[in-house]
C-alpha cells in the first residue's frame, strides 16, 4: 500500500508540473498573439498611409525667389532681380540634373540610355566594378507666366541715405546713427537692428515699436 501511495503522489506531482507547463505556455502564446496583432494592426495603418499617399498628386514645384534691389542709379532704383529656386518633385531613384548649355542636355536625352560607373578606384576587377544603367528623360517644368507684388511702407524701419563721406569705418557710423535715433528727443527709440547696404552708401535702421520710423 506504501509503494501504491507513493506512485500515486509522483504521478499527482508529475500531472501538477504538466499543468504548470501547459498553463505556462498558453501565457505565452497569449502574449504572442497580441503582440502579432499589434503588429498587424501597424502594418495595416502604415499600409494604408501608403496607399493614400500614392493617390495623391504630386505637389506643384517650389519656387522660390531673392528680390535684389539694384541702387547704384537713381533711375534704377525701382527695379528688382528675380532669381528663380525652382524644387520639382521627382519620383524614387530619379535625378535632376541641369546642364549650362541646352544642347548638352538635349544629345544626352537622344542616346536616352547611359552606363554609369559607380565603382571607386581603378585597380579594381572586372568581377568587382558597379556599373548602373539609366534613363535621360526629358523634364516639364511649371512656371507662372505672371508675377504680382506690392509694396508696403514699413512703420519700423526707416532709410538713411545722402551720407556724406567722413573716412571712418562702417560700424563705427552705425554706432553714431544708432545712438543719434535711439533718442526720444531726435523723435526715435530703441533701435532693433541696423545695415549698412553697400551697393548705395544708405543706412537701414529698424525700431523695436512700431511707429519708430
Amino acid at each position: 500500500s506504501q509503494e501504491l501511495c507513493r506512485a500515486l503522489e509522483q504521478e499527482h506531482a508529475e500531472l501538477q508540473t504538466a499543468k504548470e507547463a501547459v498553463e505556462q505556455r498558453t501565457r505565452e502564446l497569449r502574449k504572442e498573439g497580441e503582440l502579432l496583432r499589434k503588429n498587424l494592426g501597424q502594418q495595416m495603418s502604415s499600409s494604408r498611409d501608403q496607399e493614400a499617399s500614392c493617390q495623391m498628386l504630386p505637389a506643384l514645384p517650389e519656387k522660390k525667389m531673392v528680390f535684389k534691389g539694384l541702387v547704384t542709379n537713381k533711375e534704377d532704383m525701382n527695379k528688382l532681380m528675380l532669381t528663380p529656386l525652382i524644387r520639382y518633385p521627382l519620383p524614387g531613384g530619379s535625378a535632376l540634373i541641369t546642364f549650362e548649355k541646352a544642347k548638352v542636355a538635349q544629345r544626352i536625352i537622344a542616346a536616352k540610355e547611359h552606363v554609369v560607373e559607380l565603382s571607386y578606384g581603378e585597380e579594381l576587377e572586372e568581377l568587382d566594378r558597379c556599373r548602373v544603367r539609366v534613363q535621360a528623360a526629358p523634364v516639364e517644368l511649371l512656371l507662372p507666366s505672371t508675377l504680382e507684388m506690392g509694396l508696403t511702407r514699413s512703420s519700423r524701419s526707416i532709410l538713411v541715405s545722402d551720407l556724406p563721406s567722413l573716412g571712418i569705418p562702417d560700424e563705427a557710423l552705425l554706432d553714431k546713427l544708432e545712438l543719434f535715433f535711439s533718442k526720444t528727443k531726435n523723435g526715435g527709440g530703441e533701435v532693433e537692428s541696423r545695415e549698412f547696404l553697400d551697393d548705395s552708401g544708405q543706412v537701414m535702421l529698424t525700431f523695436v515699436q512700431d511707429g519708430g520710423a
